[in-house]
């Protein structure tokens, strides 16, 4: 999820849905979450998952 999340923030939405991929594949509930990022390039508000997308 968390790896998911900085591709995202990289800019590579390939890879990022590869390792949403493999939540799925692994009936992860996290799954669900990366899929937002990946559509909405953010985060849920508040951050969930400990501001992984905050900038500094």
């Amino acid at each position: 999820m968390y790896r998911g999340v900085l591709y995202v923030q990289m800019g590579d939405k390939k890879r990022a849905l590869e390792d949403h991929q493999t939540l799925v594949e692994m009936g992860s509930p996290l799954a669900v979450e990366l899929e937002y990022v990946v559509k909405n390039n953010r985060e849920k508000a508040p951050e969930q998952f400990f501001g992984v997308s905050e900038k500094l």
